[in-house]
């Protein structure tokens, strides 16, 4: 060992000791000039190091100055006769540190010994609880010796500590005897582990911060106890104690940390299966959380067959959660719901608040942009109910976030804004990066739909910086949003600038890969590339179909009806849309198809229907509060409709619009729909869903591959394309895919 320890002044020596000195004994008088030359030539003799002349100084208590001086002479001695110039410090100091050690009494010298294993201070109550031969008089003897120092803790409490090579001296002496050390290890972790595991269920309950902040006080005693654990080895206290910190450095982002230390435990020696499974089960939610999610699913299988025959609920729940958490994620929810089902049963059985909360929490949180809204918002009511009761902030603020995030997508503005500012408020004073994302990514999307486009962008950049800066994602759809707002602002050439790296950023996103592939369709619209814009409307309907997104299939379904060459045929894509907003809750997009509804039927001279159905359309908007999309740009139009209508029923037929609520206004339009009859034949007369079919032949993808991207089954294919032949008057798959090609539809 060797310590790069800086030497004194003589003068500054000489001041040290005598400090010191009457620290130690207030009433020692040192002004004389004799006793002031012996201090000067014990502090050379020490060569100038602090600690060495700390120790020394301490002992004025019991020994004279000129006993200091000739013992300490002595022990100097024993290095040899090297010049004090090219004696190393580090000698130095041992020979004052064994020579301070001699001097102590047998039930000193083994406390000081056991006090080695403490790192970064202890409390009286750990003292005691650890060494043996702890008492109040020794304690004070090895403080009077500066062996010992009293420091105030973070809690406010005093604290033994040693300064470090004090106690690398001491660890030497206790591992003289080396099963007096391994006792003093085993006390000192078992302690520490205990402490942690009563710190752990506190960690999801209303006094997590409290206990978070408990366990950082002596996190380096839990780090020291972990390597001892790890070191000696003792496997299953390694094991208990890593589980237990697990939530502590989940809730403080250190996954370095964590999988360190998981990955130590599930390799140590036999473990109970029980144990071993909540060791891999903890594996399964750090890498879904920050690290590698494929490898999930093989950890939760350990942990099941680990499990198989135990009464372990809780462990088996949670195991069927992190199986339906990558499924819902990677092959949809409806893959993960029979894991997921499974997961929720066993957690209510055994009482698991924290994993019934996330498990419900992220399950409706896959369910984005999906089907039966109401059921995802129930699911998402009750994690935030429990998270409430049990006082678990963290998952609150995730599941307020999440919830947000489905109440802005289905257009319930003013829930997702009042969950999305609790969220953030609460994210921000916990410094939680990854819920206050989240949160901000809410605030924006609702600042857009607001028509505050400045606002959004701006909380977009910040949101985009905060992903990037912690390393905790979601730089994409922050791009994203930054483009819509661009689009919103009638700036398709700054939108398409930030959408070439969102879509790369999101590629690989099941949830949200559709939305800059679809944003990048309207840019492409805006510039007049027609031609592009079903190319990337298409895309974006292959990866919205592919996730079953279809609150995003919705919005591609309207773009369509925008670039589509016949009324007919818009109105139908408008008409799918509705179907596919209304089964996902989507309820801005239910009042933009009923404004482009309004369009159409001002284009074909239903003046009166146009009417009544944008004054319909633009009271839904202000009773959410949902603003035009381009303000400048659709004032212009709707002057234009309105201008261009029949002025004598204008005023009656906009105020019996104002008196529809939404569903009375999408029911009106469908009926008017209904009197307008499709063409039997043509593609003027293929319904949506065989233009869909008709498309992807063009792609030349087989029936099944067909079934398989639109959710249908085979056999619902193979009657869509009967159908379609019919309609036609084709024979073939490849005389309706060169056709389709030709129609821009491939």
């Amino acid at each position: 060992m060797s310590w790069r320890l800086p030497e004194l002044t003589p003068q500054d020596a000489v001041a040290l000791f005598v400090e010191r000195a009457r620290q130690a004994s207030p009433d020692l008088s040192l002004h004389s000039e004799q006793q002031l030359t012996v201090i000067d030539a014990i502090c050379q003799r020490l060569d100038g190091l602090p600690l060495a002349i700390e120790l020394a100084a301490a002992r004025v208590r019991t020994l004279s100055l000129s006993r200091i001086a000739a013992t300490l002479d002595q022990r100097i001695e024993l290095l040899g006769d090297m010049p004090a110039m090219s004696r190393p410090s580090h000698a130095t100091l041992r020979a004052s540190f064994e020579w301070s050690h001699s001097l102590l009494s047998a039930r000193e010298r083994d406390l000081l010994a056991q006090m080695a294993v403490f790192a970064g201070g202890s409390s009286l109550d750990d003292v005691m609880a650890v060494c043996p031969d702890a008492t109040i008089a020794t304690l004070a003897s090895l403080v009077d010796r500066n062996l010992l120092m009293i420091r105030e803790g973070q809690d406010g409490e005093p604290r033994y500590q040693m300064l470090q090579t004090v106690r690398e001296f001491a660890a030497e002496r206790l591992a003289e005897d080396g099963d007096h050390a391994t006792r003093a290890g085993r006390r000192h972790a078992e302690r520490y582990l205990a402490l942690a595991e009563t710190a752990q269920p506190q960690l999801t309950r209303e006094r997590q911060d409290d206990w978070l902040a408990r366990l950082a006080l002596d996190y380096s005693n839990l780090r020291a106890a972990l390597t001892w654990c790890r070191d000696e080895p003792a496997p299953e206290l390694c094991a208990r104690l890593a589980a237990a910190l697990a939530p502590y450095w989940l809730e403080r982002s250190q996954w370095s940390e964590c999988r360190l230390w998981l990955e130590s435990a599930a390799s140590a020696g036999a473990l109970p299966p029980a144990l071993r499974a909540r060791v891999l089960n903890l594996r399964c939610y750090l890498e879904a959380w920050a690290g590698d999610p494929a490898v999930v699913p093989g950890l939760a299988e350990q942990s099941l067959a680990l499990l198989c025959g135990l009464d372990e609920p809780v462990e088996e729940g949670r195991a069927h959660g992190f199986i339906g958490f990558v499924l819902a994620y990677v092959q949809g929810p409806e893959a993960a719901r029979p894991h997921m089902e499974r997961a929720f049963e066993l957690m209510r059985a055994g009482g698991d608040d924290w994993g019934l909360a996330m498990g419900l929490a992220y399950f409706a949180d896959s369910r984005l942009f999906q089907a039966d809204p109401d059921e995802s918002r129930r699911m998402f009511d009750e994690a935030v109910e429990i998270a409430t009761t049990a006082g678990d902030r963290r998952t609150l603020r995730l599941a307020l976030s999440m919830a947000a995030l489905a109440a802005v997508a289905q257009g319930r503005v003013a829930e997702a804004v009042r969950r999305a500012e609790r969220a953030a408020e609460s994210a921000r004073q916990a410094d939680h990066t990854g819920a206050l994302i989240g949160a901000m990514f809410v605030q924006a999307w609702a600042l857009l739909l607001h028509g505050d486009h400045d606002a959004a962008a701006a909380t977009a950049r910040e949101c985009h910086a905060l992903g990037r800066d912690s390393g905790e994602g979601g730089e994409g759809i922050a791009l994203w949003l930054q483009a819509e707002a661009a689009l919103a602002a009638a700036d398709p050439a700054g939108a398409a600038a930030l959408l070439h790296q969102a879509r790369e950023l999101t590629a690989t996103d099941n949830t949200f890969a559709a939305l800059p592939v679809l944003a990048t369709a309207e840019a492409l619209l805006a510039t007049g590339d027609r031609g592009a814009a079903q190319a990337a409307a298409d895309g974006a309907a292959t990866l919205a179909s592919t996730a079953g997104r279809i609150w995003i299939l919705g919005r591609v379904y309207l773009l369509r009806a925008r670039l589509a060459a016949d009324p007919l045929t818009a109105e139908s894509h408008v008409l799918a849309a509705v179907a596919l907003f209304r089964d996902s809750g989507n309820t801005t997009g239910l009042i933009d198809a009923l404004e482009l509804l309004a369009v159409l039927a001002a284009d074909r001279g239903a003046d009166a229907e146009a009417t009544r159905l944008l004054s319909a359309a633009t009271a839904a908007r202000a009773r959410i509060g949902y603003a035009l999309r381009a303000p400048a740009t659709h004032r212009h139009r709707i002057g234009a409709l309105l201008s261009s209508l029949s002025t004598g029923d204008v005023p009656a037929a906009w105020a019996e619009g104002g008196r529809l609520s939404l569903e009375e206004a999408l029911a009106y339009a469908s009926r008017g729909h209904g009197r307008r009859r499709r063409p039997a034949t043509g593609w003027a007369s293929l319904t949506p869903a065989e233009l869909d079919v008709a498309r992807l032949v063009a792609r030349h993808l087989s029936n099944p591959e067909i079934s398989q991207r639109l959710f249908i089954s085979r056999a619902t294919v193979k009657t869509h394309l009967v159908h379609i032949f019919a309609k036609l008057g084709l024979r073939s798959r490849s005389e309706l895919a060169a056709e389709a090609i030709q129609r821009g539809l491939g």
